[in-house]
This record gives C-alpha cells, structure tokens and sequence, in this order.
C-alpha cells in the first residue's frame, strides 16, 4: 500500500543575497513499508522531520531522492492531474482539531466537502450525501443533532471526532491510506476508541506521527 524507499529531504534556512542558507535536513534516507490494514508509528521530536514526511507522503512536498509508492503508484512520476486523482483515497487527519475545520462551516458541510470534491467518481446526490454524514457521525460517536452545529460548540476530542469522520468518505475498498497527526491519540485512550474503530473497520492502512513513543503504543493498542 504505501513504500518508501531512501527517501530524503533537505531545506535552506538563513542565506542573503551573497551567502547560502545553512542546510537544515529534515529526512535522511528514510524508509519503511505500509501493508494493507497496519498501523504505523512514526516517532520523533519536534523538528525531525515527522511533518515533511507526511506531506510527502501525500504528494504536497517534493523529496530531493528516494521514491515513494503509494497504492502502487510511484509519485515522482505523476502528473498533476493524475496525482489528483491518487490523493482521492488517500486522507489525513489533521493533529489540531482547532485549526483544521472551518469555523463559518456546518458539521453537515464539513463532513460533506470530500464527497462534493469527488462527486464525479462517489456519484452521491444531496440527499445521499446527508445520510452518508450522519452515518460517519454515528461512527465516531456523534449524530444526527450535531448536523447544523458548528465547530466552536464542540470540545477538542468531539472537534477531532468530527475530523475523523471527514476522512471517511473516500475511504473504501479497495482499502486505502490514512495519516494520522499525533492529537489523534490522545492521553486517555477512552475518548479516541470509537473513532480508531471506525478507521480499523475500513480496513485503512494508517501512518500516524507523534512525538512520544507512548502516544503510538497507545494508538496501536486500540487499533488492535
């Protein structure tokens, strides 16, 4: 499902007009394999790299070497328009419940976005899509009552839920890939439960990034 194969990055910081930035690496012949319905457990601290690994992995950062293969796919030899397509099956989960939804968006809408982005190929009508909604609520634990609520009347582990059932939509079968920011493992395990069902009963491959080995062991303990 998803291989990476000496994969590296480097930026500049710094530098004028008459001297060069100072090189700063951020992944360094990175490598690993993503079967179908693992889980993966990316560990390091801040500023090492977790985040441009991710982005790469969809697409949204160029590495300088390596290849990656996702779905069979490799990325460096994509065009636009058919790395759009790729990105369909592929979601994240963003790790600031906070930042990543729209405050002026409904839950219906937010949760709805995907399937009108992919309406062409997902062939769900108004109607089709509202049930679909309230059922990907139902399964990170919310319902149909939080339809027309918007984010801000919600805490962070609902906010993260509802993030969740955002990714969701495209993900189907054939199983598909999805990345995971480390506040979706929160520290009690409880309020993160159903929504890691949800995610291990579409057989979802998932890569998830955190900065303490703990966060990952708990993740993984309830993926299963």
């Amino acid at each position: 499902m998803l291989e990476l194969e000496r994969v590296s990055k480097t930026y500049r910081t710094g530098g004028g007009l008459f001297r060069p930035g100072r090189p700063v690496v951020a992944l360094d012949a990175v490598s690993f394999t993503v079967g179908c319905g693992e889980s993966f457990g990316l560990v390091g601290e801040s500023g090492s790299g977790k985040t441009t690994l991710t982005l790469s992995i969809l697409g949204l950062e160029e590495p300088d070497s390596g290849r990656i293969r996702l779905l069979g796919e490799d990325l460096s030899r994509l065009g636009r328009a058919a790395l759009g397509r790729l990105r369909k099956p592929v979601q994240i989960v963003f790790q600031d419940p906070y930042a990543s939804l729209d405050p002026r968006m409904s839950v219906h809408d937010i949760v709805a976005e995907p399937m009108i982005a992919h309406r062409a190929t997902l062939g769900l009508d108004r109607r089709a899509r509202t049930e679909r909604v309230v059922e990907l609520l139902g399964l990170v634990g919310l319902g149909p009552r939080h339809l027309h609520r918007y984010p801000h009347e919600f805490s962070g582990g609902q906010r993260q839920r509802i993030g969740i059932a955002r990714a969701r939509p495209t993900l189907g079968e054939p199983p598909q890939p999805a990345a995971l920011g480390r506040h979706t493992m929160p520290a009690s395990p409880s309020p993160a439960q159903r929504p890691k069902r949800s995610l291990r009963s579409s057989s979802v491959g998932r890569t998830a990034a955190a900065p303490d080995r703990r966060q990952v062991r708990r993740g993984r303990a309830t993926h299963g």
